[in-house]
């Protein structure tokens, strides 16, 4: 059989980003280094107990999508984001905490058992196809000196 014969797929960057709004901060300049034409979407979470009000509370301004339901990468200096250090001295040295068991109750809770199941059996499949997945890194949209 030629080479010709075998389909391509080409992987998409997409990182998963159920995290604090830190985390969100890093995956959206990790998207960001990719030319527009090479991006997917990216997952966050909005729904149920995983609203960016309680996962971003401490990022000040927030992450707010615009009309189109897309958010802008900051531009500014590090992530392009600022801390409320307000909140952080308020909530003290834990902003937000998950569990793998708070995590699946959360889920059974927000959408029923037969979601929960459909959700695990999801997981366990990307994670089987990322295993053997191989990446490359791109190579930097500014020069390095």
């Amino acid at each position: 059989m030629s080479e010709n014969n075998f389909s391509v797929t080409k992987l998409k960057y997409c990182p998963q980003t159920w995290t604090t709004g830190l985390g969100f901060a890093i995956a959206l300049q990790l998207v960001g280094l990719l030319p527009e034409e090479e991006r997917s979407l990216l997952e966050y979470p909005l729904e149920g107990h995983w609203k960016p009000e309680y996962w971003a509370r401490f990022i000040k301004g927030g992450f707010v999508p615009d009309k189109d339901g897309r958010i802008k990468i900051p531009e500014g200096p590090g992530l392009g984001i600022e801390i409320d250090w307000e909140v952080i001295r308020k909530f003290g040295k834990r902003i937000y905490h998950r569990t793998p068991g708070t995590i699946a109750y959360k889920t059974l809770v927000d959408r029923g058992f037969r979601q929960t199941m459909y959700l695990k059996k999801k997981k366990a499949e990307q994670l089987a196809r990322s295993a053997d997945a191989t990446f490359s890194i791109p190579e930097a949209p500014f020069q390095i000196k």
